[in-house]
């Protein structure tokens, strides 16, 4: 604690509610960064966003109660009964609809700060508190996090419920706690309902546990309450699990893609690896791009953060300590996601925000450790070492401020990206209009872009999915390919290719179907 701070402290007891104090503290700071701008910003939503929403419509007027979303992008019900909570109280609107996933995301900040504080108890108050300190400094002035949270998608509420897991984990494994373990367990299980992403926390979760284990002998004696973390996971998980057994395409939904089907068809399938690996390394410290970003430019860690995180995994290497291979580990896992799944060579922000949350403990452990450095030195003040978190303030503070002032005026001056789509989606909607009389097959990419979305509502009130199509043989079907000079968000999409996954519009139902990869091939100008 700051000396002149400290006789306040002692007088009103205020070490008492610091670890609370504070987490609030740090919470209204995320909730304001992500939701100030938002306030600013066009109220426009995401694809995904309009379609989550009408899930939710579909939920509180129809009385279909989505356990499991059934369809091709991928069963991720918690957000849509969320929303409907929010839509039921507030009524439906954009702020509601938004409002969700920005207090979720907001949420992350203080349970990124108790995840520290038990991740690394056993370092001092002082050290978690300082790792903890950075990590949520750097995610609540995060514009790459409170960017994705504005959107109204499922990505943005991961983050918290891992968080939340590891904190009530890393509880039992330093008191014994029946309770906290049984509460990661379902919090862990609850997971399995967030985003498709989170198929692989478990897996994270397992091995970073493996080597705390590895690490730490003492921690074994914790095997009963890891069974019945295990049990509550499982348990929890369960429906969801029979769900992907019974059928399959929907565990792999959206990521059928795979990294390894385009190196089947590479040349060079290692230097396409490889070109994955760099650009996950100049996303966070340097340098990243997605064509429909706008604000992606932008390197995900401000660069004391990056230096801090090679410092922290430096740190964790040489060290070896439980704690510091868990979080390390748990980075290095929920990257995978975004190595293994999609064509392009660029990061995907709503693959990577999963990990973030643990690129920033790692990032925090390097700065703690630095800060912890300066004050052994004997010829350095003291006061040196507080240059740590105030830099980490300075730095996010002034993205923000480029954020407001230069990134987003910029981004939505772009010329084009913005009008040039939504005359597209609206002359879609009017073609599709004229064409009642039939099946019309929609790519799920044209489908989910918000002006259409809403338009096509109109004339396909209601919502089904499953594996097998309402189309008798012989019918003619209408399909819908955009031309991607006429679509500036599609860049990247190799020319002439076919969609894997369709909407089918017909008898006022659209119609969710599953991947189906080669099930549709241009012959000439028509389809097969």
């Amino acid at each position: 604690m700051i000396d002149w701070l400290r006789p306040y402290a002692q007088r009103y007891n205020l070490s008492k509610y610091h670890d609370g104090l504070l987490s609030a503290g740090l919470f209204l700071l995320s909730l304001i960064v992500y939701s100030s701008p938002w306030l600013t910003s066009p109220s426009g939503i995401s694809g995904d966003a309009s379609r989550l929403g009408l899930h939710a419509v579909d939920f509180l007027q129809e009385k279909l109660v989505p356990f499991y979303i059934f369809h091709q992008s991928a069963p991720n019900p918690l957000i849509i009964y969320l929303q409907s909570l929010v839509f039921a109280t507030l009524g439906y609107t954009n702020a509601a609809l938004r409002g969700v996933t920005i207090v979720g995301g907001a949420l992350a900040t203080p349970a990124i700060y108790w995840a520290s504080h038990w991740l690394f108890k056993d370092q001092g108050r002082t050290f978690a508190r300082r790792v903890g300190l950075l990590a949520a400094l750097g995610l609540g002035l995060s514009t790459h996090f409170a960017s994705l949270s504005r959107l109204g998608i499922e990505p943005a509420l991961l983050p918290v419920v891992e968080l939340v897991a590891v904190i009530f984990l890393w509880r039992g494994l330093r008191r014994g706690g029946w309770a906290d373990f049984a509460l990661a367990g379902v919090f862990v299980g609850i997971s399995q309902y967030v985003y498709i992403v989170a198929r692989f926390f478990p897996v994270a979760l397992a091995l970073a546990t493996v080597g705390a284990l590895w690490a730490n002998r003492r921690l074994r004696s914790r095997w009963r309450g890891m069974i019945l973390a295990l049990i509550a996971a499982a348990l929890v998980a369960l429906p969801q699990w029979v769900l992907f057994v019974t059928n399959p395409h929907t565990f792999t939904a959206r990521t059928h893609n795979t990294l390894a089907r385009s190196l089947s068809q590479s040349a060079e399938p290692i230097r396409a690896i490889l070109a994955k690996l760099t650009g996950q390394l100049r996303m966070l410290g340097w340098y990243w791009k997605n064509s429909y970003n706008p604000f992606s430019f932008k390197s995900l860690l401000t660069p004391i953060l990056a230096v801090s995180l090679v410092v922290g995994a430096g740190v964790s290497l040489w060290k070896r300590r439980a704690a510091y291979l868990f979080s390390l580990i748990m980075m290095v896992v929920m990257l995978l996601p975004d190595l293994a799944f999609g064509r392009s060579m660029w990061p995907l922000a709503t693959r990577v925000a999963p990990a973030f949350p643990f690129v920033l403990v790692i990032a925090g452990l390097g700065g703690t450790a630095i800060w912890r450095w300066i004050e052994t030195r004997p010829r350095v003040p003291r006061w040196v070492g507080y240059l740590i978190p105030i830099l980490v303030l300075v730095f996010g503070l002034y993205r923000q401020w480029d954020y407001a002032t230069r990134v987003k005026p910029q981004a939505f001056a772009a010329e084009g990206l913005e009008w040039r789509a939504s005359l597209v989606e609206i002359a879609e909607a009017e073609y599709v209009a004229e064409h009642l009389d039939g099946p019309i097959l929609l790519p799920s990419s044209e489908y989910q872009r918000t002006p259409l979305t809403f338009l096509l509502a109109e004339y396909f009130p209601r919502r089904a999915s499953g594996l097998d199509a309402p189309i008798v043989p012989g019918e003619t079907v209408t399909v819908i390919q955009p031309l991607e000079p006429d679509r500036p968000t599609t860049e990247g999409i190799p020319s002439g290719y076919i969609p894997d996954e369709w909407v089918l519009l017909k008898d006022g139902t659209a119609y969710f179907l599953p991947p189906m990869p080669d099930a549709i091939e241009r012959i000439g100008d028509e389809f097969s």
